[in-house]
């Protein structure tokens, strides 16, 4: 952590904004680990304001999804994660950053699968199975192969 606090420190006197989005989410994703959803939405705050004062696209989009999660599992603010979500996807959409767009058809797979949504859930599940598989990441097509199958169960 200390690392990362000095990192911070050195890009502010230094006047490097952009050098403060990665610790600000290291120590986030650290609090989040340790159970402290409130501080670490905090920093993936910070983290998510600085990506977008600098035009960070790609720190945006991670952004938008930590601070998507960490305020849904907060406030339970549905409509709010599903608009950060989608913002996210549409930038890693418009880069053609695959990863990020696996990682916003996952979060919103989860999202509508957790509101019991199993219609919007398998339509991201099913974009989120074509793109691991096209990159042959197993352990994320298995996963959305498994919830595929769940949700076919469910209906039926």
């Amino acid at each position: 952590m200390a690392c990362y606090e000095r990192a911070i420190k050195l890009s502010t006197e230094i006047e490097f904004p952009q050098g403060m989005i990665r610790p600000y989410t290291h120590i986030g994703a650290h609090r989040r680990r340790n159970a402290d959803l409130q501080t670490a939405l905090t920093y993936y705050q910070k983290a998510l304001r600085i990506s977008e004062q600098v035009e960070d696209q790609e720190n945006i989009i991670f952004g938008l999804c930590n601070v998507g999660w960490a305020t849904y599992r907060l406030e339970r603010d549905f409509k709010m994660a599903i608009t950060r979500f989608t913002r996210a996807l549409e930038i890693a959409e418009g880069l053609g950053f695959r990863f990020a767009i696996g990682r916003a058809h996952h979060a919103l797979a989860e999202l509508f699968w957790e509101q019991g949504d199993s219609a919007q859930a398998l339509i991201h599940f099913e974009k989120l199975y074509q793109l691991a598989d096209s990159v042959n990441y197993k352990m994320l097509s298995e996963t959305a192969e498994q919830r595929i199958a769940e949700i076919k169960v469910q209906k039926g």
